[in-house]
């Protein structure tokens, strides 16, 4: 650029986001899973859709299905969007969603759309939090375009104020 004569450039950094997953049976992708535990799928399929509209995804982090654990981890994400796996239903071990609905705000609660009516947005403080079933074919179903729209509208007029 500065062999075109230009010396100013306006950037904006790639917003970071934070992948929990929730859940007792859950063990990282390339772990053998022993006696009930399920090989997690769903941090690998959300990476691609992360990166591909300008996201940084962090280390995905393992939580049990604990509420003080998982207010523990939301309340430590500094990242600009925060997706949550698992736990986003009405049920007794439904953890995530009773922890979201004490401590941020939540705009939607369940898409009238199947699979993956247990889908959940709102904001952590400032931050969009997106609620996923733990499911990954219900996830997947929708989280492609979830993102796009969250990605191109809350993440893009967040940053246009850093520059």
């Amino acid at each position: 650029m500065a062999s075109i004569g230009v010396t100013d450039v306006a950037a904006v950094r790639r917003p970071g986001v934070s992948i929990l997953v929730t859940g007792n049976k859950a063990v990282p992708c390339g772990t053998e899973p022993e006696d009930f535990r399920i090989v997690d799928s769903i941090s690998v399929m959300l990476r691609s859709p992360v990166s591909r509209h300008g996201g940084c995804a962090q280390p995905v982090r393992y939580l049990r299905d604990e509420e003080v654990e998982i207010e523990a981890a939301l309340m430590q994400c500094d990242t600009d969007l925060i997706i949550v796996t698992g736990g986003t239903s009405v049920g007794v071990e439904d953890f995530t969603l009773r922890v979201v609905l004490c401590i941020s705000e939540l705009i939607i609660q369940g898409i009238r759309t199947r699979p993956a009516r247990p889908i959940g947005i709102g904001f952590l403080n400032t931050r969009p939090t997106c609620l996923l079933p733990g499911n990954l074919f219900r996830a997947c179903v929708r989280t492609t375009s979830l993102f796009e729209k969250l990605s191109n509208a809350s993440l893009a007029r967040r940053f246009a104020s850093d520059i």
